[in-house]
């Protein structure tokens, strides 16, 4: 019984000492994205608009509209909170739209 009490008090101080320590170190764990852009559409021979949109609190975001021929909607593609707009197109040939 003892050595099974020994077990839990590491355990549970180890579990404490890294909770502890993600408390202190949590403003290093906040993301910043970057404003520079790393591609655009332009770079894949795509046509496309640079748009600003303003929220209802008045934030503005930053984002592409790409037309498409004939289209039958229109797609919203937020990319979360990591990195910029820019971090999640590829401009190789082929990378939009793989296909045979």
């Amino acid at each position: 019984m003892s050595k099974l009490l020994h077990w839990l008090a590491v355990l549970g101080s180890g579990y404490l000492a890294l909770l502890i320590l993600t408390w202190l170190l949590q403003g290093c764990m906040i993301h910043f994205p970057s404003r520079a852009l790393e591609a655009t559409p332009a770079d894949a021979g795509l046509g496309y608009e640079e748009l600003t949109l303003t929220t209802a609190d008045g934030e503005r975001l930053h984002a592409w509209f790409l037309p498409a021929h004939e289209a039958r909607g229109v797609l919203l593609f937020f990319h979360g909170n990591a990195g910029n707009i820019s971090h999640r197109f590829s401009p190789l040939p082929g990378a939009l739209c793989p296909g045979p």
